[in-house]
């Protein structure tokens, strides 16, 4: 939202006035980068085999495996599916739809790399495990900066 206005959007007023009508396209940017966040952490989580997430049982501890892995995956879907409930020009949603599939690429082309030394008990490279970062770690804050980029008509390169 910060990014947003730098640019000349004023979400934060408009949230403390409770008029989020005029940014809800900002919002809503927002909001599919957290869901998609938290999806990402449940399949994470499971494939990592980890304990405890935010300081309690992973999902896939508390409701099994499938659930975790279905609602994980669901949670990549659901948002994108709700784009023109919230961006009604066309051309920005096409735009957003463009980078937010090349992103969840890069998203789990990332985690495959993860999983694979993992699995492999392979160490990488320093260039490799970078490499990793920028097409997992990175991708979430690149995707939001990426959309909101697109909804205010800035270009952000």
């Amino acid at each position: 939202m910060v990014f947003a206005e730098c640019y000349g959007r004023n979400v934060t007023s408009s949230i403390e006035q409770a008029n989020i009508r005029q940014n809800l396209d900002v919002l809503y940017a927002c909001g599919l980068t957290e869901i998609v966040h938290n999806g990402s952490l449940m399949v994470d989580d499971l494939e990592d085999k980890s304990l405890l997430r935010r300081g309690q049982p992973c999902t896939y501890i508390k409701y099994g495996e499938d659930y975790a892995v279905n609602a994980g995956t669901f949670m990549y879907y659901a948002p994108i599916c709700r784009i023109d409930k919230f961006i009604s020009d066309p051309t920005v949603q096409r735009d957003i739809i463009r980078v937010y599939n090349s992103e969840l690429m890069n998203l789990h082309f990332g985690q495959n790399w993860d999983i694979h030394w993992h699995n492999g008990n392979i160490m990488p490279t320093e260039d490799q495990y970078l490499q990793m970062v920028i097409n997992k770690t990175s991708v979430l804050p690149r995707l939001c900066l990426s959309m909101i980029s697109i909804i205010v008509g800035v270009n952000p390169k």
